[in-house]
């Protein structure tokens, strides 16, 4: 995940499925702002607001989405 429409797709769906509340998308969302090099979901998972095994669930909704 790379441009800046999938990584807010990411963390949108992510919000909207349970996964994250919305402070915890809004606090992923302003590091990630800071620090573009790194994906949303790689920030959310280091601010442990999401597991691996959440983006491993996520990312093909996102890639089907993307499509």
């Amino acid at each position: 995940m790379s441009s800046f429409d999938e990584n807010l797709l990411f963390g949108v769906l992510a919000l909207q499925n349970d996964f994250i509340t919305r402070d915890e998308l809004l606090a992923g969302i302003r590091v990630w702002l800071r620090d573009r090099a790194r994906p949303l979901d790689q920030v959310l998972i280091e601010l442990v607001h999401l597991t691996i095994a959440d983006r491993k669930i996520l990312s093909p909704i996102v890639e089907r989405n993307l499509a």
